[in-house]
Parts: C-alpha cells; structure tokens; sequence
C-alpha cells in the first residue's frame, strides 16, 4: 500500500511578509500624501496575466485612481517581517502585480479586476473590493484582499491582491483493497490513507466523513486518525484514518475534503483557518452571490464480503493468461465464459483485441485499465461472486474504453464524468476492478 510519506518541514505559522513595490521608488510622498501599494498573486495556470486597481472615493462612482500592472517575475510572501497583516504563511509561493499609488488624505474604494492578455475580465479568477479604507497623513496605509480563482487562490495587501488555488486530493488508497474479505476471526479492518498537494505551499487540513451503510441499516462508522501530517513539503500533505467494521457483509461509502488554510492573528498570535471561512469572515463570496469554495474532495467505498454467504472467488488476470500468448490455452479458460476472445477493442481494420493487451503486453493506464476489465468481466461470466459497485465500475470502464477519441490515442486517459456527476479518476477506477479482482487471491 502506497504508506503516507513522513513530512519533515515544521510550518511556520507566522506569516509575515516585508511590503513590497517596485513603483514606491519612483515617487516620494508629498505632506499630506500616502501611498498605496496594491499587490495580487496567481499561479501560471490561470488566464491572468495583468491586474487592473480602481481606486475611488467612499461612497463615491468618480474613479481617482486606476492603473493597469503585469504580474511580478517573484513569488509572494517576498520575506518576512514588516507586514502587519499576513495572510499566507511564510513558505507559501504566489506570484503578484504591485501598484503604489499617492492618495490625498480620507476614505476610499479599492477594486481589483484580474485580466486575461486581451485586456478582458479573468474567466478563472473573481474580482474583489474592499472598502472604506482610511488613509492618514504622510502614512501608507496596508490592507489584505484575498479574491478565489477556479482551482486557484487570489488575495490582495497593501492594497495587495493575491491569487489562490485550492489543493487537489492526489489519491485515496485503502489497505486491504476496496474489498475486504472477512477475516476467520474477530471483525474487518480498514485503513485508509490520502495524500493531497497545495500549488501555492499553503497548510492543508482534512475533513473525513464517516463511513455510510449504503442500505441505510447500520449505524454511521466513525474514522479514527492513526498517521498525520501538520506540515508540508513542497505542498504536500497526507493523513491515515482507521475503522473497526461490523462482521457482516455490508457495503460503505465514505467521503474525504482537503482545504488550505490562510494565516490570522488573535492577540498577536498566528492561527490557522481556512481559505474558506476566511473568505466568510471577509465577506467575500463569488459572483452569484454563493460562499467561495477552496477545497476538493473524493469519495471512496469499502464492501466486506464473505461473512454471510459463500464467496465464489475472481481470480486475478494472471489467471486468465497465459504468457507468452498461447491463444489456443487461453481460449480452453475463455471457452466457458461469456467473453468474446477475438473481440476487437476498438472499431477499425487494424484493430488490437484484447488477446492482444494481455500482459506482456501495452503498458499505460488504458491497457491497464482493459486487462483488468478483461479479467473481472471473464471472473463474472465464470459464476464468480458480484459485489460492491463491480457492475457500475465495469459499465463506466467499458464505455471509457469504447470512445473513439481514448481509442485513437491510449497514451493517456483523464478522467470520465460517471452517471452521478462526480469526476471517476481512472486510476481509482482501475484501482477498484483490480481490488475485486484480487478479493481472494489477496483477501485479508
């Protein structure tokens, strides 16, 4: 089992930065003038490539200010001290635009609109206001605005305005597989492990579901924490849970979501919250009027099999090979079965069949995902035991495989929407017809 890597990086909870503007130096503040230095951060992947500052008077329409800025070849915390209101911690890395501006003394509107290279609005990223911020005599006044990206973070301070991205769960693994045969004595275990990465270096926390009976008979199953992480490398963060299952054959659905967390101070010290709820308290929400998300999530099963009736075992692909390809034997196993032997994978004169992709075959996640396609439709043709979700997986997989564009080209395959809307990692798809193909070969 993939084990959840040991993160050796303290984090440093005090996120303070030095404010930073290139256009400061170019101008020095007349009595009775402030500066104001507008900073926002984005990854590469989004559409943002400029930030467009709009300053006005409180209550006010009239436009006193507004200059267009490019995105600073730099990462954002710059450094550290200095800065009375850090959002990120320090080891976080968001790229930024700076704008300094002088402002006479009173009460203004800061807006900040992300622009694609044509000049017109991000698509990716939401735009954000702040307002009735103080400006005093011959002082620079520093504000944080944080603006959510899809898949990305914004904020903002001094005016700064930073670009941030949620973190993306990279896999959910469970030891024993998806399927767990019931051990010849006591009740089932199940340990499971996700391992989730922050583009931007910010903390993550998790947030684990229990584990649901599918048929709603049994009570909900609570995850007990055995292996964490508070810190991160490189933004990488992992967390191990544990349950102790009912000896009865049953199947559960469980839930896991990752959220990055921004840095706030109470009575001077750094806590960790959310990007989420920081949003919230800042009043933020996205451009329906909806609270911004900053977070993924996936969803896993666990089904315990073979305590209340007789399992008829799947055997793994090895079986149903014969390496290297004797067809003719590998038929005498096939003969009995449903599964057609010659059948083409895709449409086409020269297509492969699937004789063709067993191993040593192909290699690549499509041919990975087809051979063990091919041995748990032959286990169910040969009378072995249907459990779990193994029919609705083999459905998604067939037709995944099947599509003309993954037929053309097999060296890579994203992701399939399923029929409930959710995103089907085909790894995780290919991860759970091999698990039931294993059930007693590598049965607990």
């Amino acid at each position: 089992m993939r084990r959840l890597m040991t993160i050796l990086m303290g984090l440093i909870l005090a996120g303070a930065m030095a404010c930073v503007s290139s256009d400061a130096d170019e101008e020095s503040a007349d009595p009775g003038e402030t500066g104001m230095n507008l900073l926002i951060d984005l990854q590469k992947q989004s559409d943002v490539e400029a930030i467009r500052y709009t300053l006005s008077e409180c209550g006010s329409t009239e436009v006193v200010a507004e200059e267009t800025k490019e995105l600073k070849d730099m990462t954002f915390p710059v450094g550290s001290g200095g800065f009375f209101d850090a959002v990120f911690q320090e080891f976080s890395e968001h790229i930024f635009a700076d704008y300094f501006v002088h402002l006479d003394v009173g009460c203004y509107d800061v807006h900040v609109e992300p622009l694609r290279p044509s000049g017109d609005k991000s698509r990716d990223c939401l735009p954000v206001t702040k307002r009735a911020i103080e400006v005093a005599k011959g002082k620079t006044t520093e504000v944080v605005m944080v603006s959510q990206c899809k898949g990305k973070d914004k904020g903002a301070v001094d005016v700064i305005s930073a670009l941030n991205h949620p973190p993306q769960l990279e896999f959910v693994d469970l030891a024993p597989k998806t399927f767990i045969r019931c051990p010849e004595e006591g009740p089932p275990h199940v340990v499971i492990c996700v391992q989730a990465q922050d583009s931007d270096g910010d903390p993550m926390v998790f947030d684990w579901s229990p584990l649901r009976d599918r048929e709603g008979i049994k009570d909900d199953v609570e995850l007990e924490l055995v292996e964490d992480s508070d810190h991160i490398i490189g933004g990488l963060a992992g967390e191990c849970v544990q349950a102790e299952l009912e000896r009865q054959d049953a199947e559960y659905k469980g839930k896991v979501t990752v959220f990055d967390q921004f840095v706030i101070f109470d009575n001077d010290e750094p806590e960790l919250i959310t990007a989420e709820d920081w949003f919230a308290e800042q009043g933020i929400t996205d451009k329906d009027g909806n609270p911004v998300r900053s977070r993924s999530s996936r969803k896993f099963s666990v089904c315990v099999t073979d305590c209340d009736k007789e399992l008829i075992c799947p055997r793994t692909q090895g079986y149903w090979k014969t390496p290297p390809h004797d067809e003719e034997a590998i038929a005498a196993k096939w003969e009995d079965t449903d599964f057609t032997l010659d059948e083409a994978l895709c449409e086409g004169e020269e297509a492969e069949k699937w004789i063709d992709i067993l191993p040593p075959g192909p290699t690549g996640l499509y041919y990975r995902l087809a051979t063990q396609y091919i041995a748990a439709m032959l286990n169910i043709s040969a009378g072995a035991t249907v459990v779990g979700d193994i029919e609705d997986d083999l459905q998604t997989a067939q037709q995944l495989l099947e599509r003309p564009a993954i037929c053309a080209d097999k060296s890579s395959i994203q992701a399939v929407e399923s029929v409930d809307d959710t995103i089907v990692i085909v790894e995780a798809l290919k991860d759970r017809i091999e698990g039931y193909n294993q059930l007693c070969a590598g049965g607990s």
